[in-house]
């Protein structure tokens, strides 16, 4: 399992350049896909599409520490504006404020201690455009793997604050 991570991770990171322009560098904190669930991320953002690096949590619990479960991680992914216009042009007419995109995270459970992996794909809308500073509003469907747990399904909502 650990292989598998490894090469997934390794495999996704040439998604992103290794040449870096400072201008295009920003940081955003809140929650949802972007954000690795509650948490924050930085990126390259262009006015077509953005690639980040994310770290936080899906889930906290309290209780006694046998009960506590944490599930924390960090992530990679990737948005692009200009795919819905193309296909609905009247809706989403601002091309810089509509992206969807993917997302795949490794995330570490506390009281299983396995890596889960959460797969994440959806829509964010971007109040100020993709490269700007500004709210950040959407839904993404998402897919975790537990090699100990049941494998879950669920939605996360999108909302936090690109700086």
């Amino acid at each position: 399992m650990k292989k598998i991570i490894l090469t997934t991770l390794l495999s996704t990171l040439s998604l992103f350049s290794i040449d870096i322009n400072m201008d295009e560098l920003s940081y955003g904190a809140g929650m949802g896909q972007i954000y690795n669930g509650f948490g924050g991320n930085i990126n390259l953002s262009t006015e077509k599409e953005m690639r980040y690096l994310s770290i936080g949590c899906t889930e906290f619990s309290k209780g006694d520490y046998s009960k506590r479960e944490n599930v924390c991680g960090v992530g990679i992914g990737y948005l692009r504006t200009d795919i819905l216009p193309k296909y609905l042009p009247d809706f989403f007419s601002d091309t810089t404020k509509h992206a969807v995109g993917a997302s795949l995270s490794i995330m570490s459970n506390s009281h299983t201690d396995n890596a889960d992996l959460l797969f994440a794909y959806g829509y964010t809308y971007f109040t100020e455009g993709i490269n700007n500073q500004g709210w950040t509003f959407g839904l993404s469907p998402t897919y975790q793997y537990s090699k100990s747990l049941d494998d879950k399904i669920g939605i996360i909502m999108n909302l936090g604050y690109q700086f």
